[in-house]
C-alpha cells in the first residue's frame, strides 16, 4: 500500500537552542508504515527523527513539524524508543490552520495539558525496545475544529534522547493493533464487559436504539410535540459516566428525561436535558466542551453525564420527547451505550447484533404510557403466560394512559402578563391551564391548552389571579389538577 508522505519546509525561527538532528532524505525514504495502515491514514514524516533534550541551559527547542491534517484526524500513532526519562520534560505546542497556538501538551502529567493514549493514560516512558502507542488528541484536549497545521517541540531537563521511527495521523482505530491494553478486534469493537448497550431488556423491549418518526406540521398546534418513547438503562451505575450515541437525521429538538421506575411507578425523574444547548437551561455537556452535532449521517455524540450533573446510580430509564423537527424529518439512533470511558470505536457506528430481535418499545404509538414499561430489574407485569392463547391476551381496547399529577414550577406576574412554567409530565401530550380571579374557577375563568411547559398568560387585569394546570395524554386521558397557585403583583 502506497504511503502518503507529509513534507513541509520550516521557515520558522524560535528562541531557544535547536538540539534535534535534521531529517534527511534518507530518514524519510526509510520510513515504513505499519502493517495495518488504513487507506486514510497519513504518515507524518516530519515527526520522525531523533529528539535530544541535552543543552547548556536546561532547555531545548526541538524543532518544527508540519502536519496539515483536518479535524477528522483524531489520533497520532508513534513508534519510539530511547532513554527512560527523556519524555519527562518534553512537550508539543500544536498550531491550527490559521497558525494559532492551541496550547502546550506534555508527555508527563501537567496542568497546561497532557498527551493521553487511547487508554486514557500518559504516554509510557521510553525503553530500549521499540513500543507503539496511539495518542488520542481529542481526549488530550487538543482543539481539532480547524485541524492541525504543525507543532513545535520543546524539552527541559537534560534527560536524554528519544528516537521516533514511525508516526501517522489516523481518523479511526478500526484497523490498528496496539501494544497497549486496548483490545481492538477485527470488527473494530473495543467495548468492555462493563459497558451497557442500550438495545432494550431481555425481551428486546424499551430500546434506545431504533428508528423514530418525528412530529410533522399538519396545521394543528398539538402536532408540534411528540412523546418519542421510553428506554431502559438496564443495570446502569454511577460508574457509567458517559453516553455514547450515534445517530442519523436531526436531533435539534430532542431531549431526554432520566427516571427511576420501580414496579411501574416513577420514584424520581429529572427535568428535560437537551442536545441543543441554544436557549436551554439544562443541556448535555461533552467531555471536551465541544458543540454536539445536531444533524447529519452517522454522527457520534459523547455525553459526559457526570459533567452534565446526572448520576445514573439514581435512574434506570429515560424518556424521550421531541418538538417539531427543523427539517420535518425523522431520525435514527444507530447505536447507544453507557460506559466508564468516553472513547468512541468503529463498532459505535453500526447497529449492535440483537440475539432476540423484536420491535422496540420506542417504536410503539405515543399512546403507550412510559411508566407502564417495567425496567429490567423487575419482572414485566404485562407479559402473558406462554400457555395463554394470543387471542385471549390481546385487549379489544387500549387501557387509558396513566397521567401523573401536574405541578406548577413558577408563576410570576409582570404588568399585564403572567409567565407560567409547568413541570414536565413524562407522558403528557399537552397541558390544560385554567386561570382567573375566582379561587373556585367560576365566573371569568379562562382556559388555555398548550404543548409547551413555558407559557405567557396575557391580558391580566386584576391584582390577584388563581392558576391550576393538568396534563393530558395523547389518548385524551387527563391527569389530576395541580395545586392552585395564587399570583399577585
Amino acid at each position: 500500500m502506497r504511503k502518503k508522505i507529509l513534507m513541509k519546509s520550516a521557515a520558522c525561527v524560535c528562541a531557544g537552542v535547536l538540539a534535534v538532528s535534521s531529517l534527511s532524505a534518507v530518514n524519510v525514504l526509510q520510513t515504513s508504515a505499519y502493517e495495518n495502515m488504513a487507506a486514510t491514514d497519513i504518515t507524518a514524516a516530519d515527526v520522525i527523527g531523533t529528539y535530544d533534550t541535552v543543552s547548556d541551559n536546561g532547555y531545548a527547542y526541538q524543532g518544527y513539524h508540519g502536519c496539515d491534517v483536518d479535524s477528522t484526524y483524531k489520533y497520532l500513532k508513534i513508534t519510539y524508543k530511547g532513554d527512560a526519562d527523556a519524555l519527562a520534560g518534553m512537550r508539543w505546542e500544536f498550531r491550527n490552520a490559521s497558525d494559532e497556538a492551541l496550547g502546550f501538551f506534555w508527555f508527563s502529567q501537567n496542568a497546561e495539558g497532557t498527551l493521553l493514549t487511547t487508554e486514557g493514560e500518559v504516554v509510557p516512558a521510553a525503553t530500549e525496545e521499540e513500543q507503539t502507542v496511539i495518542i488520542d488528541l481529542v481526549a488530550s484536549g487538543v482543539d481539532l475544529s480547524d485541524g492541525i497545521s504543525a507543532f513545535h517541540s520543546h524539552a527541559n531537563g537534560n534527560t536524554g534522547k528519544i528516537v521516533i521511527s514511525d508516526a501517522a495521523f489516523m481518523q479511526s482505530l478500526g484497523e490498528v493493533e496496539t501494544t497497549g491494553s486496548l483490545d481492538v478486534e477485527t470488527t473494530g469493537t473495543a467495548v468492555t464487559a462493563e459497558d451497557i448497550i442500550l438495545n432494550g431488556d431481555e425481551n428486546g423491549q424499551s430500546s434506545l436504539i431504533g428508528k423514530y418518526k418525528g412530529p410533522t406540521l399538519k396545521g394543528e398546534p398539538t402536532d408540534a410535540y411528540k412523546y418519542m418513547g421510553f428506554a431502559t438503562l438496564k443495570d446502569a451505575t454511577s460508574a457509567h459516566k458517559y453516553l455514547i450515541m450515534t445517530f442519523s437525521g436531526n436531533i435539534t429538538q430532542l431531549r431526554f428525561q432520566f427516571a427511576n421506575v420501580v414496579d411501574g411507578s416513577e420514584t424520581a425523574i429529572t427535568e428535560p436535558y437537551w442536545f441543543n444547548a441554544e436557549g436551554q437551561t439544562l443541556f448535555f455537556a461533552t467531555p471536551d466542551d465541544s458543540v454536539i452535532p445536531l444533524e447529519g449521517e452517522k454522527k457520534a455524540v459523547v455525553i459526559d453525564l457526570a459533567k452534565t450533573g446526572i448520576d445514573l446510580g439514581n435512574y434506570n430509564s429515560v424518556h424521550m420527547h421531541c418538538d417539531l423537527m427543523a427539517t420535518y424529518g425523522n431520525y435514527e439512533i444507530i447505536n447507544a451505550r453507557l460506559s466508564a470511558s468516553p472513547k468512541v470505536f468503529e463498532s459505535d457506528y453500526v447497529a449492535p447484533v440483537v440475539e432476540n430481535p423484536t420491535e422496540p418499545a420506542t417504536n410503539a404509538p405515543t399512546t403507550v404510557a412510559p411508566t407502564t414499561a417495567a425496567p429490567t430489574t423487575a419482572a414485566p407485569t404485562t407479559a402473558a403466560p406462554t400457555t395463554v392463547a394470543p387471542t385471549t391476551v390481546a385487549p379489544t381496547t387500549k387501557p387509558a394512559t396513566k397521567v401523573a399529577k401536574a405541578k406548577i414550577a413558577s408563576a410570576k406576574k409582570s404588568g399585564k402578563k403572567i409567565k407560567l412554567t409547568i413541570k414536565t409530565v413524562a407522558n403528557a401530550k399537552k397541558y390544560e391551564v385554567k386561570y382567573g380571579t375566582s379561587k373556585k374557577f367560576k365566573k371569568g375563568t379562562k382556559t388555555l391548552k398548550t404543548t409547551k411547559v413555558k407559557v405567557t398568560l396575557k391580558k391580566i387585569a386584576k391584582k390577584v389571579y388563581y392558576i391550576k394546570v393538568r396534563a393530558i395524554a395523547a389518548d385524551g386521558t387527563a391527569g389530576a389538577w395541580s395545586k392552585v397557585k395564587k399570583v399577585k403583583k
